[in-house]
């Protein structure tokens, strides 16, 4: 089987699947009340924005970030790959942390960048018996809880 990276969102009930199944894998490592549907998340997220706030190693962390890398081609990558993962965020947290880059740019480059330099990781390190296995194992029709 082979998989890769989508261009286009989960429709609605494919991510309540997704979330329920990462809540079983939450539970199982000890977490309690975690939510089952993209609603319940929403729900859970809404209850706590009043609590998040940019900290100082927060701000350190994102520093650290764009200036990593022991070489320009270091530094790049690792900047596209900063750039994307910001870009996930919801505007609340892109604002609080004074990180101002356009929605186009966002789309346009910073997406398709990080997705590209993805798919060359992947094609460059070649087939991983790490990712095989959790593929397979991901594909095998799931067991019955508590085995």
């Amino acid at each position: 089987m082979r998989f890769s990276a989508r261009a286009t969102p989960l429709p609605p009930a494919e991510c309540d699947r997704y979330v329920a199944e990462a809540a079983c894998v939450a539970e199982r490592l000890g977490a309690r009340e975690v939510p089952r549907s993209r609603a319940e998340v929403a729900a859970y997220l809404a209850g706590i924005r009043p609590e998040l706030r940019v900290t100082p190693p927060a701000l350190e962390v994102l520093r650290l970030l764009r200036g990593f890398g022991r070489s320009r081609r270091e530094r790049a990558a690792v900047r596209v790959l900063t750039n994307a993962s910001i870009g996930l965020l919801p505007p609340w947290a892109r604002a609080e942390l004074a990180v101002r880059r356009p929605s186009l740019v966002r789309t346009v480059w910073d997406h398709p960048l990080a997705r590209a330099g993805g798919r060359v990781m992947v094609w460059a390190c070649g087939p991983s018996p790490i990712r095989g296995a959790t593929h397979a194992r991901a594909a095998a029709a799931p067991r019955a809880a508590g085995t």
